[in-house]
């Protein structure tokens, strides 16, 4: 009986032993496991973050056979029919897709000197005038939109070959990405004018309009022509609008060659200023970002331009 017990006793401390030492291999795999993971950088129930991929830039390539035109916010790409008059205005955002054409609450397109108020279509999808024949060579063609009450872009001097071909009159092929600040732009590329009274000047459907801002609230315009003379002022109205709350719009009065309106003090140095002129029964718009900071000129940013 003693011999068995003994090795009883035996056995049993070798299975004792055995689980032990499995006991022991199994917490050590654990641990290098768990120190190659920390060596490695990772851990297993760490998820890694994912990389938020950049977004790409909507193509500019036209949906509908027109030409794209892009502010700091949306595309509108302009669809001439210039043999029936019938003409055409598609709104998308940032990346082209599609928006509504109530987006905005106006459009107006000025083909060939022909002013046009557009009307949105019925199921919403695109803005849309029926004007008169115009030629499709030696013409300009301009566009304004707004949104909630307020300009968000004008593309002006907008060569109709440009419009219909997307190629300038001399032959020569541009993108159609008119990048740019909401405000005043001009197809025939970025360019200074010598500002002939010290403000800023901008191209409209009708010549070039010139506003010189001071802060105490005075403002003087010069409706000028192609080559930066005064046109006449007779019968003409102006009215500017300063993008500021409370701020009452100002309507000026012809003085001699220009038109002069004094306001408010203007708030900030870097409102913007929206000069509406009435010529000839026809409408010119230019939008302006004053600089209005102590030291700088009346005119505003010390240079003209659009």
């Amino acid at each position: 009986m003693t011999s068995i017990w003994k090795h009883t006793n035996r056995w049993r401390s070798a299975l004792v032993a055995m689980v032990a030492a499995a006991a022991l291999a199994a917490c050590s795999k654990g641990e290098d496991k768990k120190a190659d993971q920390d060596n490695q950088g990772t851990h297993a129930t760490t998820p890694s973050t994912p990389v938020k991929p950049a977004q790409p830039h909507g193509s500019h390539d036209p949906a509908h056979g027109g030409i794209v035109m892009m502010d700091a916010t949306y595309h509108v790409e302009i669809v001439l029919d210039t043999k029936a008059g019938k003409h055409r205005v598609y709104v998308s955002d940032g990346a082209r897709d599609v928006l509504p054409a109530s987006t905005f609450d106006g459009v107006t397109l000025t083909v060939a000197g022909e002013e046009l108020a557009m009307r949105r279509s019925a199921d919403d999808t695109v803005w849309e005038a029926t004007g008169k024949p115009a030629p499709t060579t030696g013409a300009k063609v301009a566009i304004t939109y707004s949104k909630d009450g307020k300009p968000v872009a004008s593309f002006t001097n907008l060569p109709i070959e440009y419009v219909l071909t997307g190629k300038m009159p001399d032959g020569t092929e541009r993108g159609h990405e008119d990048h740019g600040a909401p405000g005043d732009h001009s197809a025939s590329g970025e360019h200074t004018h010598a500002a002939p009274h010290g403000g800023q000047v901008k191209s409209t459907s009708g010549g070039h309009i010139e506003l010189v801002a001071a802060a105490s609230g005075k403002f003087q315009v010069w409706l000028l022509d192609e080559q930066l003379a005064p046109r006449v002022a007779t019968g003409a109205t102006v009215k500017i609008k300063v993008a500021a709350k409370g701020y009452a719009d100002i309507v000026a009065t012809a003085q001699g060659d220009h038109f002069e309106g004094t306001g408010a003090a203007i708030p900030g140095g870097h409102p913007a200023a929206v000069v509406t002129a009435t010529v000839g029964g026809k409408t010119e718009t230019a939008r302006f970002e004053l600089h209005l900071e102590p030291g700088q000129p009346a005119g505003g940013d010390g240079h003209s331009g659009h």
